[in-house]
């Protein structure tokens, strides 16, 4: 097999770790008798330095001849302190989930029995656990209508972002943690996908309620389950916000698929599914 790989090693430890990043899946290819090719682009505040752009035209049009991206990381003190800053580093990685599409990001969890005494958890909690978390990228606040901080004539100083998401958005991020759960199996267990819904107060989350309907959720009508047919063979629930980082860690060590949107989740910087 032919590859051709687009490198945005970006900013900070980005260029360290890319550097041996590289170095594997070479040493990969190798070993199984692929071919790859490598082309460096512009990113972050790299890009910012040089052009002006995190996410150069360039670098866009390098990433679509690619056929994949192996991107390190972004960002910069210099525009972390600096709140006045019209650009920014982590501008670029939005760009590039945005133009390129890439609005699902999948996030393995498994755990090795060699390394289990270095968790901080206990043995018991942690072995064997083995799930998955899809995020989704390219919806909710990081995209939604924003407004900058501004003085009103009153003399009080406003900011806001707008949490949306379209029902669309929600299923296609759902269809990527169904088709992952069916084809996970793991002993005695069903395979299984959670949707860690947000506040019942906030209305973007009706998506999210209606969104992750099976054969499994009962209590939705026909009409508000288009993902029936397709995956009724998989199992799951609906845990609160506050509560879905509990299972993993507790009574459920084998989610097949767990998700959430990115802002909700602000410990492991997941989301619903």
């Amino acid at each position: 097999m032919k590859l051709k790989i687009a490198v945005l090693a970006g900013d900070g430890i980005g260029p360290e770790i890319m550097e041996q990043g590289v170095a594997v899946l070479s040493a990969v290819a190798k070993k199984f008798g692929h071919e790859v090719s490598y082309k460096e682009a512009l990113c972050g505040a790299h890009a910012i330095d040089e052009v002006g752009d995190p996410f150069p035209e360039e670098t866009f049009r390098v990433c679509e001849e690619a056929d994949a991206v192996l991107f390190a990381s972004v960002g910069d003190p210099k525009f972390d302190n600096n709140p006045t800053a019209k650009v920014r580093p982590e501008q670029g990685l939005l760009a590039m989930r945005k133009k390129l599409g890439l609005y699902a990001n999948i996030r393995p969890v498994e755990t090795f029995d060699c390394l289990i005494h270095k968790s901080p958890l206990k043995d018991s909690l942690v072995k064997g656990a083995d799930f998955i978390c899809i995020r989704e990228l390219t919806g909710g606040m990081y995209f939604g209508k924003k407004q900058e901080p501004v003085v009103r004539e009153d003399g009080v100083e406003e900011a806001y972002d707008t949490n949306y998401y379209s029902r669309p958005e929600v299923e296609r991020i759902l269809k990527v943690g169904y088709q992952y759960a069916r084809q996970r199996r793991v002993p005695v267990r069903p395979s299984a996908a959670n949707c860690a819904q947000g506040s019942r107060t906030s209305s973007q989350d009706g998506c999210w309620q209606r969104g992750p309907t099976s054969c499994a959720w009962q209590g939705v009508p026909a009409q508000d389950a288009p993902l029936q047919q397709d995956y009724c063979q998989i199992s799951g629930h609906r845990p609160m916000q506050k509560a879905p980082h509990q299972p993993p860690y507790t009574s459920d060590k084998f989610l097949r698929g767990t998700g959430r949107p990115p802002h909700q989740w602000r410990a492991h910087h997941t989301m619903p599914l």
